[in-house]
């Protein structure tokens, strides 16, 4: 599941399956493929992206209230 949250650039990505080398592994590839460089003619753009990782027993949707909730508080 992928979910874009309120604010411009911020996404979370749910897998519901999977150990700790799973999602490790899924993250360093999504950053990979994320860095490479996007081209507009001969000119390269780079993208910046940075990961963060929480692991529960609940449900996606009960991560992404909290997830929400933790992002609009000041």
């Amino acid at each position: 599941m992928t979910q874009r949250l309120q604010r411009g650039g911020d996404f979370v990505l749910v897998l519901q399956e999977g150990d700790a080398e799973v999602v490790a592994y899924c993250c360093t590839r999504l950053l990979h493929e994320v860095q490479q460089p996007i081209f507009t003619g001969q000119h390269p753009h780079y993208l910046m992206a940075s990961i963060g990782i929480a692991c529960a027993p609940q449900d996606a949707s009960a991560i992404l209230r909290r997830c929400c909730a933790c992002r609009t508080s000041p």
